[in-house]
């Protein structure tokens, strides 16, 4: 949450999108912006697996949504209620539920003294979930807390949650909504669980998960970046990263307790640094295949020197993993970073499908979508977004992906070119920042997927 320090100063420079200049060329096919230019960033994507041209994306500041009927080529914003209750709202996900209930998760606080640790200096903060029943339209009037924190000495700060929808035919765990996220204290993090099994009305007590205890630092050490999957038989898996690696965790009981961590891979520290951007990192991200049971967990790491994704397999629920295996591309000749991965799964294809920032040549950098029909042992790759150059600004701490019927979704951002007056990078008001969504699917012929049209 460092990067959102300059938070209030960018929302309330009210930047908005210049015009576009006639006769300028149109962005990449398949990728269109979906907000104005300002502090926008750390977007998701959702997909209604019963009406699958039905979208929902979600961004920060504040955690705001935009639905889209039509698979992605028009885009409605809309704000969630009771968010301006608070200094400020961040670190939004969104997901659907197997009855086409869309859920929306995001972290409120008020103003930090301390950015970088959340635990000693934290303000009241909480993390919320509101629900829509019609595709994203509209929302709860007010959300429901997965966890609260008043103002006090010692107060915790709850921070970059992350869930998953049980979407199984079981009637005991169908709807059930999982929530994993840190706890920064004064002196640790951990990794905290909570589950809903009344459509997002109520959540349990939390239940610690992560065996190990991190730096209270948001910026090194921590036990952080979860990420939550639902196997064809219940069990419910959180993933993150610490100082040592890559970690897992299996609940057998629908998330009422979770059993011994599981080190998925080793890695060298994975916040690291990116040429033209604030920051970066590779937090991991899970996937589980419906049909199989395999799963699938991709991060970032630098052990080759320029950070690149890479992907490891499970075919015994968590308990062995494959080697990590590759996935950006890198080459002798291009060796040049990738970060920021998301995965995601499409239970209709069983195409699995990676999105991520890769930094070109020239030293701007663009997104990418990488995809793999043999259960991860090759992919292919798409440039998915345009060019654009960092200036030192804040780009959040993740992007979003997500796979149904056949099509792919992503959101990240983007940042526009600056008009002569803009602020310069020592400045570093983050208010260039706007938030893309690209859609790919299926073409006759050999090349398995093309960017969708405009």
């Amino acid at each position: 949450m460092r990067g959102i320090a300059l938070l209030l100063l960018a929302c309330l420079a009210g930047c908005v999108a210049p015009p576009t200049p006639a006769g300028t060329p149109p962005p990449v096919p398949g990728a269109r912006p979906i907000t104005d230019v300002g502090y926008h960033n750390e977007p998701f994507v959702a997909v209604d697996p019963i009406r699958p041209a039905s979208v929902v994306a979600i961004w920060q500041v504040p955690a705001t949504t935009a639905w889209s009927a039509d698979s992605g080529r028009t885009w409605a914003t809309v704000p969630l209620p009771d968010t301006t209750a608070w200094a400020m709202s961040g670190d939004p996900s969104v997901y659907f539920d197997a009855d086409g209930h869309a859920y929306a998760l995001y972290i409120a606080f008020g103003r930090p003294l301390n950015y970088d640790t959340l635990g000693k200096d934290a303000p009241p903060n909480g993390i919320f979930v509101n629900r829509s029943d019609d595709g994203g339209r509209t929302w709860r009037a007010a959300p429901t807390a997965v966890i609260r924190q008043p103002a006090r000495a010692g107060v915790p700060f709850e921070d970059k949650p992350m869930a998953a929808v049980d979407r199984y035919a079981d009637p005991a765990r169908r709807g059930n909504l999982y929530v994993a996220w840190t706890e920064f204290r004064r002196h640790e993090s951990v990794i905290l669980f909570a589950r809903s099994t009344d459509g997002g009305r109520s959540f349990s007590a939390p239940v610690l998960v992560s065996d190990r205890t991190g730096s209270p630092k948001d910026t090194v050490g921590a036990e952080e970046g979860t990420d939550v999957a639902v196997g064809p038989d219940g069990s419910v898996y959180v993933v993150w990263s610490d100082s040592l690696g890559i970690w897992i965790d299996r609940s057998d009981d629908a998330g009422r307790h979770f059993g011994a961590d599981r080190l998925v891979a080793h890695t060298p520290d994975i916040v690291f640094s990116i040429p033209g951007i604030e920051r970066a990192n590779g937090y991991p991200g899970v996937e589980v295949d419906p049909r199989s049971g395999r799963l699938y967990v991709a991060w970032v790491d630098p052990r080759r020197g320029a950070p690149t994704v890479f992907l490891a397999t499970s075919g015994d629920r968590g308990a062995t993993w494959s080697p990590p295996r590759e996935v950006g591309g890198q080459t002798r000749t291009d060796s040049l970073p990738r970060f920021f991965s998301s995965i995601s799964f499409d239970p209709s294809t069983t195409r699995l499908a990676l999105g991520y920032y890769h930094v070109l040549p020239s030293g701007e950098m663009r997104y990418e979508l990488a995809w793999s029909d043999d259960a991860g042992r090759s992919f292919d790759r798409l440039p998915w977004g345009a060019p654009f150059t960092g200036n030192g600004e804040f780009l959040g701490d993740y992007t979003g992906v997500d796979a149904a019927d056949g099509l792919i979704y992503g959101a990240w951002t983007e940042l526009a070119s600056p008009p002569s007056s803009a602020p310069s990078a020592a400045e570093h008001e983050p208010v260039r920042a706007r938030v893309v969504v690209g859609r790919a699917g299926p073409q006759e012929g050999r090349t398995p997927l093309q960017a969708a049209p405009r």
